[in-house]
């Protein structure tokens, strides 16, 4: 049987958890088969900074995480993630995924991330992604000559954006 412990941070939910001075999320992955999904999505506003941390730390084998993190920042806005992944000696046979991709929707805003690996057992394995970037120049002119307005295909760009993990972790409770 497979523990499942899924936590899912709206941008809502995230302005009342990072915008101030946050403790680490720490999560203990103790029994083996247990499986922990967590996606956070931010959507960042005027000069709002976003600071937060996840640690997930595999301690018996057949463990799986994945952290997923979306950001989009818009105005002055700016997050600081610092992710990690830690497999210990004893998880054998323990998977991991982290990742942090942000949509910056302004010159101002910023973006700092570090998703960090410590694989240990040599039998585990893991994945780590970062990404930053704006919105496709090619893609919002598309939206444009098929009669949507540039702020509406920014927005239908940013939304689906923010939903692009929410099929991973349906896919991997199945």
């Amino acid at each position: 049987m497979t523990y499942k412990f899924p936590l899912i941070i709206t941008p809502e939910e995230a302005k009342k958890l990072f915008l101030k001075a946050s403790e680490p999320i720490v999560i203990n992955l103790d029994k083996a088969d247990t499986l922990a999904e967590i996606l956070v999505m931010i959507r960042g506003e005027k000069d709002e900074k976003y600071d937060f941390e996840i640690k997930v730390i595999h301690n018996a084998p057949h463990t799986r995480s994945r952290i997923y993190v979306r950001s989009i920042m818009e105005d002055s806005s700016s997050v600081n993630f610092a992710g990690t992944a830690r497999i210990n000696e004893k998880a054998n046979f323990s998977d991991t995924d982290l990742s942090h991709h942000t949509l910056l929707l302004s010159e101002d805003s910023k973006t700092n991330t570090l998703p960090a690996m410590e694989i240990i057992s040599n039998t585990a394995k893991g994945n780590h992604a970062a990404t930053i970037g704006r919105i496709n120049e090619e893609i919002l002119f598309y939206l444009e000559s098929r009669g949507i307005d540039e702020r509406q295909a920014k927005k239908l760009i940013a939304e689906n954006f923010l939903k692009a993990d929410i099929s991973k972790l349906e896919t991997l409770s199945k």
